[in-house]
């Protein structure tokens, strides 16, 4: 099973202290196995304001 996270990058090893603390579960690194979510989320993640 492929694992697909929303982002525009490879992460090879998740670091937890990057992740966002105010996510819907909590702090965490998520994944999932549709593309098309994944690529919804990294299309919205990259055009937010910084």
């Amino acid at each position: 099973m492929r694992l697909l996270h929303g982002s525009n990058v490879e992460i090879v090893y998740p670091d937890l202290k990057m992740c966002q603390s105010m996510n819907d579960f909590g702090r965490g690194f998520y994944l999932t196995p549709q593309w098309q979510r994944a690529y919804l989320m990294a299309k919205r993640r990259h055009s937010e304001p910084l």
